[in-house]
């Protein structure tokens, strides 16, 4: 009989360990529904911050869209038109221009901004221009690089000689000078047209095609 009592006593703590130990994974389970729950949450958060991200990537796309369309028409607009005029008076006859003139070479391009082609006496040129909201001494130093390679890219204009504009709606301090030492003709708005800023000696320098 004593052994019996004893066997039960036994039952009896095991049962209880086995309830305590439920009662235990009851309570772990409870914590990881909630953390699962927070996750949840915390991922429809996150689904829904991508969403208005990805609005307004899309809104950011549309005004750069719209910015690069008004800048165009600057170009378009104000400058284009402006080139035949400020240069017919320094002995060029501007024929012809075009904006945004692309060309690939060895999986590389090269794009200007408003290119114009014209005479002055007997000689061929070819005038290019880079448009800038800010012109900086860096845009101008870039500039000339570009000119540097135009004729690899713009092979028929090698018989042409190029000379280099830039514009800038707005200067950085000193770029005007730089620009001009550069052999630079210099650019900036007057009322709904554009002005040359150079001195009234100026000689721009002259690229050829050394072939």
């Amino acid at each position: 009989m004593v052994e019996n009592n004893k066997e039960i006593r036994e039952i009896r703590a095991l049962i209880k360990d086995l309830i305590e130990s439920q009662k235990i994974t009851d309570e772990q389970l409870k914590k990881t529904d909630e953390e699962i729950k927070k996750l949840t949450e915390s991922q429809k958060k996150t689904d829904e911050q991508l969403k208005k991200t990805d609005k307004q990537i899309k809104n950011l796309g549309k005004e750069i869209g719209k910015f690069t369309d008004g800048w165009g028409r600057f170009v378009e607009g104000i400058v284009a038109p402006s080139i035949p005029k400020l240069f017919f008076e320094l002995g060029f006859v501007i024929s012809e221009t075009h904006h945004r003139a692309k060309s690939r070479k060895d999986g590389m391009e090269m794009e200007i901004d408003l290119l114009a082609l014209g005479k002055q006496k007997n000689k061929e040129f070819v005038l290019v221009a880079e448009v800038k909201s800010t012109l900086k001494v860096g845009d101008v130093q870039e500039f000339i690089e570009e000119l540097d390679h135009f004729f690899e890219f713009f092979e028929g204009y090698r018989g042409k000689e190029l000379i280099g504009i830039v514009c800038g709606v707005s200067l950085v301090k000193g770029v005007e000078k730089y620009a001009e030492r550069e052999g630079l003709f210099v650019l900036s708005p007057s009322g709904d047209s554009m002005k040359i800023l150079n001195k009234k000696d100026f000689k721009p320098k002259i690229w050829r095609f050394s072939g």
